[in-house]
Parts: C-alpha cells; structure tokens; sequence
C-alpha cells in the first residue's frame, strides 16, 4: 500500500481530510498509519461535520453542501465532465 502511495502520489501530501467517514474508514486509517511516517499521520484528519471544515477553510472555497460560498458539489462535478469532454474532443 505505501508501495502504491509513494508512485501514484508522487507529489507532497499537505493534508487529508476524511469527512463523515463511516466507522470502518477510522479502523483502516488507523492500520494505514501504523506503517506510514509519522509526518504523514499527522497531515490525516477526521471532520465529524461542516463546522469543523469552516474551522480549517475559509467558506470561500468551500463548496455549499459543506456550508461553504462556493458552488455545490453537483455543479462542480458537472463543469470537471465538461473541461474533460473538451479535452477528450480535441
């Protein structure tokens, strides 16, 4: 698993935030921290809900369904299918 991490991701991981993760995430991360650095395991961080997100992000750039500024999930999704089909057409 770290194997995969380290070629997939090759790039610095600042930070993960894990939102609303089921019990059985929780269980995982703590088996994946078990074999990673401990820089890495302190970059992980569970958000039980919206509030603790706008006290780690500025509403801005979060997105509405998490009590942000910014557009909602869906319509964020929807313009990335978009950029990609352009891409794809090109």
């Amino acid at each position: 698993m770290v194997l995969i991490y380290k070629q997939v991701f090759s790039n610095r991981l600042k930070a993960v935030y894990l939102i609303n993760a089921p019990y059985y995430v929780e269980k995982f991360v703590d088996l994946f921290k078990s074999v990673v650095k401990p820089k890495l395991v302190t970059r992980i961080h569970f958000c039980e809900n919206s509030d603790d997100l706008i006290e780690k992000f500025r509403k801005e750039i979060l997105p509405e369904d998490y009590g942000g500024e910014e557009k909602s999930l869906k319509e964020l999704q929807d313009e990335s299918t978009e950029e990609k089909k352009i891409v794809y057409y090109k």
